[in-house]
């Protein structure tokens, strides 16, 4: 009994460690985040998400961290209208539509 119970938790363990691994590989960033998951997002989240996709390329001087610019504060309902349009896009797509 006391073996089963043992190789139980054992099994358990691994499901649950695998599970969590699987989860941070799928993981949503705005590198690979769809247009509905940026429009289901807080729309707090909205103006960081945009400044952080519309950055992306750039080369930031004097350490690694930008104030939120007006910019990417204006391009956020941008994003909004294009993802509404295009539900099934990716960010990727807004910044290619762009071009």
């Amino acid at each position: 009994m006391k073996k089963l119970l043992i190789s139980t938790c054992l099994i358990t363990m691994s499901t649950l460690a695998f599970n969590a691994a699987a989860s941070d590989k799928t993981a949503s960033t705005p590198e690979n985040m769809t247009c509905k998951e940026y429009v289901d997002l807080n729309p707090k989240s909205w103006a960081p998400v945009a400044l952080w996709v519309t950055s992306q390329d750039t080369q930031f001087k004097n350490g690694d961290w930008v104030a939120l610019s007006e910019q990417s504060v204006a391009e956020a309902p941008l994003i909004i209208e294009f993802c509404k349009k295009n539900p099934e896009g990716t960010l990727q797509d807004y910044l290619a539509s762009k071009k």
